[in-house]
C-alpha cells in the first residue's frame, strides 16, 4: 500500500498501540455507562441485542476502513483529508461539519451523565444540571492545552474505567440468573422499533473514530502495526464490554414493573441503578462503583471534547487565520453548544443529534474509500474494477454505506426536530463553503 502525506507531520509522534487502544476505548466507554437503557425501553432487553449486533457489524467495517485509509494517509488530521483526496474540497467541508456535530453534541450528553452520577452519589451537594454545565466548561478549557497530556490522562482514566466494570461484574455475580434475561418481556420486535433503537446501540461504540484525529501522533516506526492493533483491540474490547454489560445488567434483576420503570424512564445512570436494585442502595459497593464510574465518563468526555475543539478550529479557519485566536473561539463555541444542549434537559435527544453527525460521517468514509479505490484503478494498468468488486474493502464499504444510510433516514424521519436539525447542518455547510469561496476570490483579486 502506498503511503501518502496530506498534512505536514507537525505532531509529536511517540504513541504506541497501547495508547491508541486506551484513547479509543476511553473515548467510547461512557456508552457502557448510560444510553443503552433507552434502547431497552424501545425493544426490551432481549430485543435490543438485534440492533446491537447490526451496529457491531457497522463498527467492525468502519474500523477496517479507517485502518486502510489512515495507513494510506498517515499524517491526515482527520477524515476530512480522506474526503478531500477522494472528491475535493466540497466533500471535505461536509465531513468537517458532520464530524463537528458528532463530537460537539456527544460532549454535553456525557457531561449530563456525569452530573447524574454525582447527583446519585450526593444529591444534597450536587445538582445534576449545574454540575453538568460546570463539567462541560471545565473540560473544554482543559482541552485548550496539550493533546499529548490529554492522551496520557485518558490512558489512566481508561484503566480506572475497566476496573469499574470488573467491580460491577464481580459485584452482581451472586445475583446472576440468566432466566431473568430470558423471561423478561420483550417489546414488539418490528423493523420500526429496531431502527428507532439503533442510535442507542451506536452510542455503545460511538467515538472509536476519534482515533483517526490523533493518528498523526503514532510512532512512525511500525506505524501500520500500531494503528491496526490500536483500532482492532479497541473494537474488540468495546464489543466484549458491551455484551458483558447488557447480559449482566439484564440477568441480575427480576424485571417487575417497578424495576423496569426505574431502569428505563429518565435514567442517565443505569449501572448504579442495577447495583442498587441487585444489592440494595446502602451497600458500599454501589457508592464505590459509582465513584469509579466517573473515570470512564471523564475519559470519554476528555476525548470527545478534544476532538470537538479540534474540529471547530478546522471549521473556523476561513474566518480566523490566527491559530491561537482560532483555538480560543473553538473552545468558546464548544462551551456554548454544550451549555445549550444541557439546558435542553433531554439526554436522549442530545445523543440522537450526535448520532446524526456520526452516521453521516460513516457514510462519507465508506464513499470516500470507494472513490479512492476507483481513482487508483484509473491510474493503474495492473488493476481492474473487478478486483475492487470482489475485495474485502468493497464489502466493508457496502455494509457501512447501507447501515449508515438506513440509520440516518430512520433518525431524520423519526421526528421533525431531527429533520430540521439536518436542514440546519446543510445550511451551516453552505455558509462555510460560501466563506471559503469569498476568500478564494479575494486572494485571486490580490494577485
Amino acid at each position: 500500500m502506498s503511503i501518502q502525506f496530506l498534512s505536514q507531520p507537525t505532531a509529536i509522534k511517540k504513541f504506541t498501540s497501547f495508547n491508541i487502544w486506551a484513547f479509543g476505548v476511553g473515548s467510547v466507554i461512557s456508552g457502557m455507562s448510560f444510553g443503552w437503557n433507552n434502547g431497552w425501553q424501545i425493544l426490551g432487553i432481549k430485543g435490543f441485542f438485534i440492533p446491537f449486533a447490526i451496529v457491531a457489524v457497522l463498527y467492525f467495517c468502519i474500523t477496517k476502513l479507517l485502518i486502510e485509509l489512515t495507513s494510506q494517509y498517515p499524517n491526515a488530521e482527520g477524515p476530512q483529508d480522506f474526503a478531500r483526496s477522494a472528491f475535493g474540497t466540497t466533500f471535505e467541508d461536509i465531513v468537517y461539519v458532520v464530524t463537528f456535530i458528532d463530537f460537539a453534541f456527544c460532549t454535553p450528553a456525557i457531561a449530563n451523565a456525569i452530573g447524574q452520577y454525582l447527583s446519585f452519589l450526593a444529591p444534597v451537594i450536587f445538582n445534576a444540571h449545574i454540575t453538568a454545565i460546570l463539567i462541560c466548561i471545565l473540560f473544554s478549557l482543559i482541552n485548550y492545552f496539550s493533546i499529548e497530556s490529554t492522551i496520557k490522562f485518558i490512558t489512566i482514566l481508561t484503566c480506572i474505567a475497566l476496573l469499574e466494570i470488573l467491580i460491577f461484574t464481580f459485584s452482581v455475580e451472586p445475583q446472576f440468573n440468566i432466566k431473568n434475561l430470558i423471561q423478561s418481556t420483550p417489546n414488539a420486535i418490528t423493523l420500526k422499533n429496531i431502527m428507532h433503537a439503533m442510535p442507542f446501540a451506536i452510542w455503545m461504540f460511538l467515538g472509536i473514530e476519534s482515533i483517526n484525529l490523533v493518528s498523526n501522533t503514532i510512532l512512525e516506526k511500525n506505524f501500520h502495526n500500531h494503528l491496526k492493533k490500536g483500532y482492532l483491540y479497541s473494537f474488540y474490547t468495546l464489543l466484549f464490554l458491551g455484551l458483558l454489560i447488557l447480559v449482566a445488567a439484564g440477568s441480575v434483576i427480576h424485571w417487575d414493573k417497578t424495576n423496569w420503570l426505574t431502569m428505563t424512564i429518565n435514567n442517565d445512570h443505569p449501572l448504579p441503578n442495577v447495583l442498587k436494585l441487585a444489592l440494595g442502595k446502602d451497600n458500599i459497593l454501589v457508592s464505590i462503583f459509582t465513584f469509579l464510574g466517573l473515570g470512564g465518563l471523564i475519559a470519554s468526555l476528555q476525548g470527545c471534547s478534544l476532538v470537538a475543539i479540534k474540529q471547530s478550529s478546522f471549521l473556523l479557519r476561513p474566518f480566523i487565520s490566527n491559530s491561537l485566536r482560532n483555538k480560543k473561539w473553538g473552545v468558546g463555541i464548544n462551551i456554548f453548544i454544550g451549555v445549550f444542549a444541557i439546558l435542553l434537559n433531554t439526554t436522549e435527544i442530545i445523543i440522537e443529534i450526535s448520532i446524526i453527525g456520526a452516521v453521516s460521517l460513516y457514510l462519507c468514509i465508506g464513499i470516500s474509500l470507494l472513490r479512492i479505490k476507483i481513482k487508483m484503478v484509473k491510474n493503474s494498468e495492473n488493476q481492474s474494477y473487478k478486483q475492487i468488486l470482489f475485495s474485502k474493502a468493497f464489502i466493508y464499504c457496502f455494509l457501512t454505506i447501507t447501515i449508515a444510510t438506513l440509520c440516518l433516514l430512520a433518525l431524520i424521519l423519526r421526528h421533525y426536530i431531527y429533520f430540521i436539525f439536518f436542514v440546519l447542518i446543510v445550511i451551516l455547510y453552505i455558509f462555510i463553503k460560501s466563506q471559503k469561496n469569498k476568500q478564494k476570490v479575494a486572494h485571486f483579486n490580490l494577485k
